[in-house]
């Protein structure tokens, strides 16, 4: 049957999701109602069902977008997604049979224990991916669908292998592997980054080493992740056997952080400080990764070297970490310069005809020495205070939305 004209298919919206959410909550209402006069093991199932639902809706909430009848966007699907495939799978461990459990016993356990992670790397690029600046697309589709296809290529792994290989903790091991190479990839892909579209706060212009060392760094994820999962289906039959392969996957790896950190902290605009962090943190990590594939290689017994190897180990670990937690640190101070001039109520300017110098205030003015007429007036598009952006808000909107301060506007 043809649709008639002007027919829009659904739009997964915020009030179809809070519609849903009211669905389930009713239900489980029902339900918990149904197992208060229900004595049995029965009941016992009804009512954790009936608390499932109730969370599961209750961390919903950030799913649902501001205005009703937006369409929800890419986080919020993968947010709904999420929580809906585990409160599934926990409801499979309630009611089916303790021998059924068994079988999908590590599906769940890596959906918890992988997904949670994966969740956490794909956060930020979809957050980011909200912005009008698309400077950065290669890296959040990098670590959007890297995180997805890392997660789900496990779980399909353990499921279609489990029969022939009886260790999870395999399949978690090589997952945790990909993940780890797909942040790698993704902060070196941020060397490649395009021009900056926004009009506040624009994403600074990759350096020429940026975008040299940025394939680098994704290839030597890539090559990591890769020889990390082969390393660990050739070591798994011999316990404790030295392999080349883990030798091989942490100097990539090594090489592939230190190009990710170089480029992730290249987004700041802080120059003379963060420049000291940016080369400590990536020195370092390289540092670190060069250590531990030198101690691999050697495989050293246990003595005087093995355990000054192991200082050195955690002192560039703690160096590594804290430079670049600082370098993030600084990165957020400044992303955004505040002004203390506000409101401005005039300015020096220079006739264009006469070029006679003079201070003229807000409004119409004429200039003193040919009388040329000009009229001045300001509008504030970036908060002075936080520089937040205030160019998409209603001209009546006379305040900050984020901190509040005074926003300057034409009389």
């Amino acid at each position: 049957m043809p649709r008639p004209t002007g027919y829009a298919a659904p739009m997964l919206t915020r009030s179809l999701v809070l519609k849903s959410m009211l669905v389930a909550l009713a239900a489980s209402a029902l339900l918990g109602l149904a197992a208060i006069f229900l004595d049995s093991a029965l009941a016992n199932r009804i009512l954790q069902t009936a608390v499932l639902i109730a969370v599961a809706s209750a961390l919903m909430i950030p799913a649902a977008a501001r205005d009703a009848s937006t369409r929800i966007d890419l986080y919020q699907r993968f947010h709904l997604g999420y929580i809906i495939i585990a409160t599934l799978l926990l409801m499979m461990v309630i009611w089916l049979s303790f021998a059924s459990i068994q079988m999908w016993q590590g599906l769940i356990g890596t959906w918890f224990a992988l997904g949670i992670p994966a969740y956490l790397v794909a956060t930020p690029a979809l957050f980011h991916r909200r912005r009008e600046d698309r400077a950065l697309a290669l890296a959040e589709s990098i670590a959007i669908w890297g995180a997805l296809v890392v997660l789900l290529g496990t779980c399909a792994a353990f499921m279609i292998g489990s029969t022939t290989w009886n260790s999870s903790s395999d399949s978690l091991l090589i997952g945790f592997i990909a993940l780890a190479a797909t942040v790698a990839a993704a902060t070196s892909a941020v060397g490649w980054r395009a021009a900056s579209t926004s009009r506040f706060n624009a994403t600074p212009a990759p350096s020429a080493l940026d975008r040299r060392l940025a394939p680098i760094g994704i290839g030597c994820a890539a090559c990591a992740g890769i020889l990390g999962g082969i390393a660990v289906i050739i070591t798994r039959p011999v316990a404790n056997s030295p392999s080349q392969w883990w030798t091989a996957t942490v100097l990539l790896g090594a090489l592939a952080t230190a190009i990710g950190v170089w480029n992730l902290l290249g987004l700041s605009r802080c120059a003379s400080a963060l420049r000291f962090l940016r080369h400590l943190a990536s020195t370092s990590v390289l540092a670190l990764g060069l250590i531990l594939t030198y101690a691999l290689w050697l495989d050293m017994p246990r003595g005087p070297l093995s355990e000054f190897m192991g200082q050195l180990v955690l002192a560039f670990a703690v160096v590594a970490s804290t430079s670049i937690i600082g370098a993030l640190i600084l990165m957020r101070i400044h992303r955004g310069r505040a002004f203390d001039a506000d409101p401005i109520t005039s300015i020096e300017w220079k006739c264009p005809r006469c070029s006679v110098q003079s201070a003229i205030a807000l409004g119409e003015n004429s200039c003193a020495g040919c009388g040329l007429a000009v009229l001045i007036d300001f509008r504030d598009d970036r908060c002075p205070g936080c520089g937040y952006n205030l160019s998409g808000m209603p001209a009546s909107s006379t305040n900050c939305a984020e901190c509040g301060r005074a926003r300057q506007m034409p009389s």
